[in-house]
């Protein structure tokens, strides 16, 4: 994990932020430059178990760059209560 101050520093070095929402969430609003890259999980509360089965779970990376020297900065809405 890393603090606003870092994630901001590694972006304008060329970090990239990824998105990690679901589509209307990063639709509405996102970081600017930010690509869209989200799990789909179809298990619901099942995936929360230790062993779940994630083998109808799709992960939506398309967007993400080929080059593995790319840092990448992923974000999402935080911890739901």
């Amino acid at each position: 994990m890393v603090n606003t101050q870092t994630a901001k520093s590694l972006h304008e070095s060329g970090a990239i932020f990824v998105d990690t929402r679901k589509v209307p969430e990063y639709a509405y609003e996102h970081i600017y430059g930010a690509i869209s890259a989200y799990y789909d999980e179809k298990g619901g509360n099942a995936n929360k178990q230790i062993n779940f089965d994630n083998s109808n779970d799709i992960y939506y990376d398309s967007r993400l760059k080929d080059k593995k020297q790319i840092k990448l900065i992923f974000y999402c809405n935080g911890i739901k209560y």
